[in-house]
């Protein structure tokens, strides 16, 4: 819901509305369950109502002209020609340092839904973490990120409760950037485990002292010398031999594998597609990212399709943009075909020749309804166009169909990864 900051300049920009738009949009948020009497009451029904300052910005009675009013009246510069979406940008700029993420990250939020990416909270966490940064937000997703477990939760929040409550609140606002409102030193110290990255990188921090350390480990009745610097302390912290060592409060962190560029684009790429086409299933609760449609293949682009049944071996080719488009809906949304795409590392690679051409080689079950009816195997060449924003788009792709009992998540075979080394060695 709407913090204070919030609403304050909300109440200010709805004023702009004309009274009559401002009950349907009242009515429309409220669903015709509440009754006003006044431009005042109805502002408030609306800002009551309101899940997020986004959601609210959205709204189509939140006209170009009403947020160009509100934001030529506080003297902030806009060209003429500014889009809706421009004008929202600025507003959301405009608003108090206290603004909440979702609105703080809306540019960011786009751009990751728009590649697959529709946990919204989650991708609330990332960016948080990474002061809005797409890639190193799109790596945690992606990969996962050394968060806190519970056992380093449970030892940090003693160990944070040797801090003043001032330096909480400064060490919360240094990790969050000051997006998280907390009201108690329990809601501090929470913000700031659920926000660090890891162990190691909490302790690194300066207010983190040394003296704070100190205490901790001889409330543990760790024998420490006077002389201790608090790396020495850090180390006693993170370093001790094994699990059943009292000294030992944290588990080891683990060191995350490094993951090739290559690799990551194929996940998210495939994350991405996968999303897409199951959106358009009438029994999928996937939400569609944006439209889906001949703007993402090359206009020569070519799709070889194979079906294989316990009675038949069918052979499809499709060439050109709305052909290969419209091939693909016409499997989710007339077939009510689900992928189901094993997105772990020997379900999906990605490998890139010298010229720039991204293969991806991707395999997964194949569902409708609650019925698995199979497995299937998918191959794609993607290039990067630059009229285009340079976005990568779909060359050509290679689909294997098999209706078949899977025990098994199914995994790339060797022949797909053949044709990935084949392609890039040879193009």
């Amino acid at each position: 819901m709407l913090n204070e900051e919030e609403k304050e300049e909300f109440r200010r920009l709805l004023r702009y509305l004309p009274e009559k738009e401002l009950i349907l949009l009242k009515d429309t948020i409220t669903s015709k369950l509440i009754k006003t009497h006044s431009l005042e009451e109805t502002i408030e029904s609306i800002l009551n109502h309101t899940e997020s300052a986004s959601e609210l910005l959205s709204r189509k009675k939140i006209s170009r002209s009403c947020l160009f009013q509100y934001l030529a009246n506080k003297k902030v510069s806009i060209p003429g020609n500014a889009s809706k979406s421009d004008l929202v940008d600025k507003f959301v700029h405009s608003l108090p340092s206290a603004v909440a993420p979702e609105v703080k990250f809306r540019t960011q939020l786009e751009q990751l839904a728009s590649i697959g990416f529709v946990d919204r909270e989650a991708n609330i966490r990332a960016l948080t973490a990474t002061d809005g940064l797409i890639q190193p937000a799109l790596a945690r997703l992606i990969g996962g990120s050394n968060m806190l477990n519970e056992e380093e939760k449970e030892e940090f929040r003693h160990l944070l409760k040797f801090l003043p409550e001032k330096e909480l609140i400064s060490l919360k606002d240094t990790i969050t950037s000051k997006l998280i409102k907390t009201h108690s030193v329990e809601e501090t110290i929470d913000a700031i485990l659920t926000y660090t990255e890891s162990a190691s990188e909490l302790l690194s921090r300066k207010k983190i002292s040394r003296s704070c350390l100190f205490q901790y480990l001889a409330n543990k009745k760790v024998p420490l010398p006077g002389s201790a610097s608090k790396s020495d302390l850090v180390d006693k912290i993170l370093h001790s031999p094994n699990s059943s060592n009292p000294e030992k409060f944290f588990q080891l962190e683990k060191v995350p594998e490094k993951v090739p560029e290559e690799q990551n684009l194929a996940l998210q790429f495939a994350s991405w597609f996968y999303k897409q086409i199951n959106s358009n299933n009438p029994k999928s609760s996937q939400v569609q990212s944006e439209p889906w449609g001949p703007q993402h293949f090359w206009y020569d682009c070519k799709l070889v399709l194979t079906i294989k049944t316990s009675d038949e071996y069918r052979r499809e080719e499709f060439i050109d943009a709305n052909q290969v488009a419209e091939r693909l809906l016409n499997l989710s949304k007339d077939e009510l075909l689900i992928f189901n795409p094993n997105l772990e590392n020997f379900g999906t690679k990605g490998k890139m020749n010298k010229h720039g051409l991204m293969m991806v080689g991707v395999c997964g079950t194949l569902h409708q309804g609650s019925n698995c009816l199979g497995i299937f195997e998918q191959n794609f060449g993607l290039i990067r166009d630059p009229a285009f924003q340079n976005n990568w788009k779909i060359k050509y792709s290679n689909l294997f169909v098999q209706s078949k009992d899977v025990k098994q998540t199914p995994r790339l075979g060797q022949e797909s990864l053949e044709a990935l080394d084949w392609h890039t060695n040879n193009k």
